[in-house]
């Protein structure tokens, strides 16, 4: 057996043999491998694998906060549409109430209610909102906020319509910052960009549509049909100025009664044709 100090004699050589750098370098280039071979030796096995360890448990943690964040966004995303010729009722995870009107499009994500009551609406619709948490409806660039109440929204087009039936309402235009607070009876619109000041809003007019009724004042030709085409789910061929203004109402339980109310003071006549309800002017 040989002397301690012999052996670590040569465990000494053998590891200053292992640090022999070829021929023919400059001595910086020599004296940088000499440190990079001296690190490579004095590293720890164990600090490599913690390193390592650390690593796959930060993609790991990663991987379940992108699998949370797709989780949340897909599975938790609930949509109501209400087709044209039909209105919808839906019952939201609050037991708020929401009334959609034709052609009317409902959002709101159920993971995060508990967190948010927050919903996008494209359409019309008539909110019932149980009081709690703030409660958010974003329609275009105009956010509605209230606790509990009752309003009206129409957002159709790039106009949108509030109206407060109970409680108050606030309205905020994203884009010029402006916000107004509705009282009962009043309402507010969205028009080029920016909110008109509250007005006052009869309280049987403001969501006479869930009666099946629908009233206008002042209200163009091209919109009224639009209208008539959501509720009977039929096409329209407007042969004449959209733009003329009509005011007066019709029902969603009778089209050739509708029809006659629309046409009749607008000196309009309508027929069935090809699928379409062709509306022309009348002759003399």
């Amino acid at each position: 057996m040989e002397p301690k100090d012999k052996y670590d004699d040569k465990v000494q050589e053998r590891f200053i043999l292992s640090l022999a750098i070829p021929q023919g370098k400059g001595k910086d280039a020599i004296w940088e491998e000499i440190f990079e071979k001296l690190e490579r030796t004095a590293s720890n096995p164990y600090a490599r694998f913690w390193e390592v360890t650390r690593k796959i448990a930060a993609m790991f943690i990663g991987l379940m906060v992108i699998g949370s964040i797709l989780w949340i966004f897909l599975f938790g995303s609930v949509k109501h549409y209400a087709p044209y010729g039909h209105h919808m009722v839906v019952m939201l995870p609050d037991s708020s109430k929401v009334k959609l009107n034709a052609d009317s499009e409902l959002k709101y994500n159920k993971v995060l209610w508990a967190i948010s009551r927050k919903v996008s609406l494209k359409g019309e619709a008539l909110f019932e909102v149980r009081r709690g948490k703030d409660f958010k409806v974003k329609t275009g660039s105009v956010a509605t906020r209230v606790l509990g109440t009752t309003f009206n929204i129409y957002a159709r087009n790039q106009s949108v319509l509030v109206s407060c039936i109970e409680g108050k309402v606030q309205v905020k235009h994203t884009k010029s910052k402006q916000a107004y607070i509705l009282y009962p009876e009043q309402k507010i619109a969205s028009k080029k960009g920016s909110l008109t000041t509250p007005e006052p809003a009869a309280k049987p007019k403001i969501a006479s549509w869930i009666n099946g009724e629908f009233l206008f004042t002042n209200e163009t030709l091209e919109n009224v049909f639009n209208e008539v085409e959501r509720q009977y789910n039929i096409k329209i061929r407007l042969n004449t100025s959209g733009q003329r203004l009509y005011s007066g109402a019709f029902k969603n339980s009778n089209l050739d009664e509708a029809l006659e109310l629309i046409c009749l003071p607008m000196n309009l006549t309508w027929k069935k044709e090809n699928g379409y309800i062709v509306i022309n002017e009348k002759q003399e």
